[in-house]
């Protein structure tokens, strides 16, 4: 998979290095903060959505990167499988910061309800 002659994965990693840690420091940042959590919250699940779907794209461009190479060195290889876990890891990201923005939400919902 190639941009002007140029592959994909290489320029896919660069959202992959960006959003996964700021999902993951959001998320850790509204799991000890309600205000963070709220003002927040919608904003970290976008960005770990984000971030999911960056990492997928450069998984598959990573393989057909892979792939095209004749002879894979050993790094390469090396590479691969550690970049294999990543996915499953920012998933679990993504739906623990949907989970808890939509409880948030549901919370304050509830809090704001009229009493009868």
């Amino acid at each position: 998979m190639e941009i002007d002659g140029m592959p994909l994965h290489p320029l896919v990693v660069h959202a992959v290095v960006v959003f996964v840690p700021l999902s993951a420091l959001g998320a850790i940042a509204g799991a000890v903060s309600v205000w963070v959590r709220r003002r927040y919250g919608w904003l970290t699940t976008a960005f770990a959505l984000v971030a999911a779907g960056s990492t997928f794209v450069a998984q598959q461009a990573g393989v057909a990167l892979y792939e095209s190479f004749p002879r894979p060195t050993s790094e390469m290889t090396s590479h691969m499988e550690i970049a294999g876990g990543l996915l499953l890891w920012v998933v679990l990201l993504l739906v623990g910061a949907a989970v808890v923005t939509v409880l948030q939400f549901l919370i304050d919902r509830s809090d704001t309800a009229p009493k009868p």
